[in-house]
């Protein structure tokens, strides 16, 4: 399942139904928006070490 908001939480990450993030528009996006998303995957799956929480990221 894909998920384009960083609205997931850490139920939907454990449950297996977040495994992908698709970010469309990447262009229109900016540094600190892209480490906002980078930091929320990292408490959302619980994995510090990994760029965005170790999960596939589509751009």
């Amino acid at each position: 399942m894909y998920t384009s908001s960083v609205a997931c939480s850490r139920s939907q990450y454990k449950s297996g139904m977040v495994t992908k993030r698709h970010h469309d528009e990447m262009s229109m996006m900016s540094a600190d928006q892209l480490e906002a998303i980078d930091m929320r995957l990292r408490h959302i799956t619980q994995n510090v070490l990994e760029n965005f929480g170790g999960l596939d990221v589509i751009l």
